[in-house]
């Protein structure tokens, strides 16, 4: 197989702090144990007090890596276990959710293995109702699916919270104050029985994971290696030891952990033993959807979401509302408490979003996009072409416009005349190997000399006219960029001037000598870059008929270079006035702009309702088609830009000639779930479960399934959708065997069998 690297994401069954979040004493003392001498002295007043912070009634919106499904998303999330990624992920673990039930070791560290949050699904119908408490409090809208905000006093105020007797009210820590807000959210102890979880099920369903580089090696008989990652700029990127571990199967892997990479090509270099080894690739490519070293906690839900409703999902706080029941760790109600007593909960974080039928699933929404796409436009940004079934020779012309990128606008002349022109984008559908400007076009002098006119049919072609003038406009915008380049044009000049007079006079005196030519500020070069990509022209430029990006489309594209290089060289000639401005600037165009921009970049617009419901979409570009992924890595294109124009509409530009798209989710949207149910059986859920190594399929016994958990009512409540995790935890645990995995079963194992891969569609240039 050859010592190999490879990208690997680890599940993890905890990740317990060092210490949890609360306030400490240290004492010290000091024993002194000699022949024939035992003293045992302690130092009074040699106590040391320290704290441990951790969050406990609110959470940085920074705390929160991802939620899924995406809030406000509209899709087919009836078979899926909601989920929110913590980006700290000791976070679960940080606090106590119970007192154990004696003081062994054993059964505090069970308890300490139990996440002290839990996520809690709702449908809209159930958190309807308001408490009435004798406090100010603010009501954070839709009556009390938000949460109420009021301070840790009146909270501590409310009636019904639920603590057992053993610790009736919590205790402030040291930095917190009782006027602090939180938000508390209010349930019904009816409903509250049926949605929390024991402490047991808590624990088998939150879990850590971390995403790293890993080197497989066939044999080693060394206890660890040293790497380094050098960029493309021959700089050290990262060095360090890493571990190397053995394996079941007798490999041996070395996970590296080299924090998080900037988007690049980095070369692998290996020593073990002092001696260097080969690795196949020997180049990492890591792009911009990359990200190395991450580590967080998920806390999956329960409950499965109620088809076509909406739903709403509360992450809260359990800190020391759970006790032992007898038979096990669950959250503590009053004798006293009725059915229909509401309990309130410290909600941490809530979102909702709308669960509809299978066709507004991620991969089948796209899908359509490639369907819908196979008309005459072919994927591609233009215009539908005009019928013509008599093949007329004016539609038929109109129509090579058209395939072109061509679009036919009003155009107003100076004088009041009227006529229509063609423009075209800088996005063409096509190719375009060589200029058509002639090589003295720049710099020009105005708008109008890029005008282009069609004497057969007595049309305009203002396409690079328009980006001419878009480009002065866009730097007469922005007045530090104008006035920046203006000095250094000014600067640039007088220098010339006096490097003339050094050379036609060098009888005469001159104080100083003739510097050599400044090169251009960094911020106006940065402006250029970021102009050459597109950033910041109004979206009509870009598609100047809605037409050609309907709703719910997909469309490739090329950046026509000369538009490109019309609309810098428009931003170029602020300062340029007179004749000699023009001759100064064609020697500065040539030497600090003409060139910069990459000389292909290809891309793709996305106008659909994925991008709003999918806020964190990942996006690969490809060269050439492959026949597998090994293939399609090493055909992976650069991306140059990547960023949503609108809520529904997401650019991307690769830098040279995109033939495929692969548009996916992000790693950490890996979420627990069920396969979606036959529509004759809409209560009758499987599930092909992952084996060891993730995969759902044995590829030695034609891909059949490892083992396929058929979900009864002992695993579930088809009423409530109320997940029996012990129940089909057991059952999974019956089936390690054939999953590979060894020993009691896990919540990271339990998680990878249970995981639904992150959904990937493949967009194809036709003709590619």
């Amino acid at each position: 197989m050859g010592n190999t690297i490879e990208t690997y994401i680890d599940f993890i069954q905890y990740q317990r702090p060092g210490l949890k979040s609360g306030d400490y004493t240290l004492d010290v003392s000091q024993s002194i144990t000699a022949a024939g001498v035992s003293k045992k002295n302690t130092f009074s007043g040699q106590q040391l007090n320290f704290s441990i912070r951790g969050e406990r009634f609110t959470l940085k919106p920074s705390d929160i890596a991802s939620v899924y499904p995406p809030a406000n998303s509209l899709g087919e999330h009836s078979s899926v276990f909601p989920q929110v990624v913590l980006s700290r992920n000791t976070l679960p673990w940080e606090r106590m959710i119970a007192e154990p039930k004696d003081k062994t070791d054993n059964e505090r560290q069970k308890v300490e293995d139990m996440p002290w949050m839990a996520l809690l699904v709702f449908n809209e119908e159930e958190l309807e109702a308001k408490v009435e408490v004798e406090a100010k409090v603010e009501d954070k809208g839709a009556g009390n699916e938000n949460g109420t905000i009021m301070t840790i006093s009146d909270f501590l105020k409310l009636p019904n919270l639920q603590l057992p007797p053993d610790n009736r009210k919590p205790v402030l820590e040291s930095d917190e104050d009782g006027n602090d807000k939180l938000t508390v959210v209010n349930v019904k102890k009816s409903l509250l029985q049926q949605l929390l979880p024991s402490g047991e099920d808590l624990a088998r369903l939150c879990h850590a994971r971390e995403s790293s580089l890993r080197i497989n090696l066939d044999n080693t008989n060394a206890d660890s290696l040293y790497y380094e990652l050098w960029d493309a700029k021959g700089q050290l990127a990262h060095a360090a030891y890493a571990p190397v571990e053995k394996l079941e199967d007798n490999t041996f892997h070395s996970r590296l952990e080299p924090g998080k990479l900037k988007a690049g090509e980095y070369d692998v270099k290996v020593w073990i033993n002092d001696k260097p080894i080969d690795i196949n690739p020997k180049t990492v490519k890591i792009t911009a959807n990359d990200e190395f070293g991450q580590k967080v906690a998920i806390v999956p839900a329960n409950r499965l979401p109620k088809p076509g409703a909406r739903s709403i999902v509360h992450l809260v706080s359990l800190e020391e509302r759970y006790h032992w029941d007898g038979s096990q760790y669950s959250f503590y109600f009053d004798a006293q408490c009725k059915d229909d007593d509401l309990i309130p909960l410290v909600s941490l974080k809530s979102w909702s979003f709308n669960c509809v039928t299978e066709t507004h699933n991620f991969d089948q929404m796209l899908a359509r996009l490639i369907k819908d796409g196979k008309g005459d436009t072919l994927n591609t940004l233009r215009l539908p072409l005009q019928p013509n079934p008599n093949n007329d020779a004016n539609i038929k012309t109109a129509n090579r416009y058209l395939e072109s990128g061509y679009v036919p606008l009003p155009h107003f002349f100076r004088r009041g005349g009227k006529s229509i022109s063609w423009y075209r984008s800088p996005m063409i559908p096509g190719h375009k190997p060589a200029s058509a400007l002639p090589a003295d076009t720049f710099p020009a002098s105005c708008a109008d000399a890029l005008l282009m006119y069609d004497e057969q049919y007595g049309m305009f072609d203002v396409s690079y006219a328009a980006a001419w003038e878009l480009g002065r406009l866009m730097a007469l915008k922005n007045k530090g960029v104008s006035t920046s380049l203006y000095r250094w044009k000014r600067l640039h000049s007088n220098q010339l001037k006096l490097a003339e007079q050094q050379e036609m006079h060098p009888h005469l005196p001159f104080h100083q000598p003739v510097s050599e030519a400044p090169a251009l500020p960094e911020e106006v070069e940065k402006w250029f870059s970021a102009l050459g990509l597109l950033k910041g022209l109004p979206f009509n430029y870009l598609a100047p008929d809605e037409r050609m990006l309907p709703k719910e489309s997909f469309r490739f594209f090329q950046l026509d270079p000369d538009w490109i290089s019309c609309l810098i060289d428009g931003a170029f000639s602020v300062g340029r006035v007179t004749a000699a401005d023009a001759a100064a600037d064609q020697k500065l165009h040539q030497d600090h702009v003409a060139g910069k921009q990459p000389s292909v970049v290809s891309g793709f617009l996305l106008r659909s309702y994925v991008v709003k419901g999918w806020p964190k979409l990942q996006v690969d570009g490809y060269k050439q088609v492959a026949s597998d992924e090994a293939g399609m890595d090493s055909n992976k294109l650069k991306i140059l830009r990547m960023e949503r124009l609108s809520p529904n509409v997401l650019l991307c530009l690769f830098e040279g000639d995109v033939v495929a798209v692969d548009i996916h989710q992000k790693p950490e949207m890996l979420h627990l779930g069920f396969d979606i149910p036959k529509p004759q059986t809409p209560d009758r859920y499987t599930k092909a479960l992952r084996d060891a190594e993730g995969l759902d399929k044995d590829p030695s016994n034609n891909n059949k399934p490892w083992a396929t958990e058929i979900v009864d009512s002992s695993d579930w409540d088809p009423q409530s959708r109320v997940v029996h995790v012990s129940h089909l935890y057991k059952d999974i645990n019956n089936k390690k065997s054939r999953l590979k995995f060894k020993g009691q079963l896990t919540s990271a194992q339990f998680a990878l069998s249970m995981v639904e891969g992150v959904q990937k569609v493949r967009f194809v240039r036709t003709g590619a």
